[in-house]
């Protein structure tokens, strides 16, 4: 399972996410469920495009692999057609109900943020431009309260705030299948992947804050 986020703000885009691989027994022969950290986001050798992975981790690295080799020649007015050919190409060799959901973020003079889902049950293609935010993966996490609630366009620095809590709230709530953050500005320099050590500050600035509006809630 993933939660991954994608916000726009004033000033560019602030990408936020959960890094927990989770490896099934049936995948990996052993007895119990097991996973290890590591990033779900991809970046172009460029440094201009990011996209993010979520539900079948296989098939969304493909995708992204596709994405990453094929779109940074791509004009910006055919950004979606190209995406949803490529998604359509991915999803037509994957079996049953496989998924593939992915955030994606171009940045150039627009900087451009897209949302992707491939529906293996219905084999629907879904892709389209964000203007906002928008979420990817476990969607039906009660953290996803806090953009629907509290989003708005804001600079980036201040939306950081908002996207990290978010991930670190979901992972409170399923933690058996999401764990850790990982942080990706976008702006007008470029994309920039904030550090271990970063990521690892905004997470605990997280767990603060919501202990804190536990307090606030519990007071009477």
């Amino acid at each position: 399972m993933t939660m991954q986020v994608g916000m726009v703000g004033t000033d560019g885009i602030v990408i936020a996410g959960d890094t927990r691989h989770s490896i099934s027994p049936r995948f990996a022969g052993a007895a119990a469920r097991h996973g290890f950290g590591g990033t779900k986001i991809r970046i172009d050798e460029s440094g201009r495009i990011a996209v993010c992975c979520a539900i079948d981790m296989n098939a969304s690295k493909r995708f992204a692999e596709r994405i990453l080799s094929e779109l940074p020649s791509e004009e910006p007015k055919n950004r979606l057609r190209r995406i949803e050919e490529i998604g359509r190409e991915i999803g037509a060799g994957l079996a049953g109900s496989r998924e593939i959901e992915s955030l994606m973020v171009f940045a150039d003079s627009l900087s451009t943020f897209y949302h992707f889902r491939f529906i293996g049950s219905d084999r629907e293609v879904s892709v389209d431009e964000v203007i906002d935010a928008a979420a990817s993966g476990d969607t039906v996490n009660s953290a996803i309260f806090w953009r629907m609630r509290y989003y708005k366009r804001l600079p980036i620095e201040q939306l950081t705030v908002l996207a990290s809590h978010l991930i670190v709230s979901a992972g409170e709530t399923n933690s058996a299948m999401i764990d850790g953050l990982e942080i990706l500005l976008c702006d007008a320099n470029g994309l920039r992947r904030l550090s271990d050590d970063e990521n690892r500050e905004w997470a605990s600035k997280a767990k603060e804050r919501g202990e804190r509006i536990g307090e606030m809630v519990l007071t009477v």
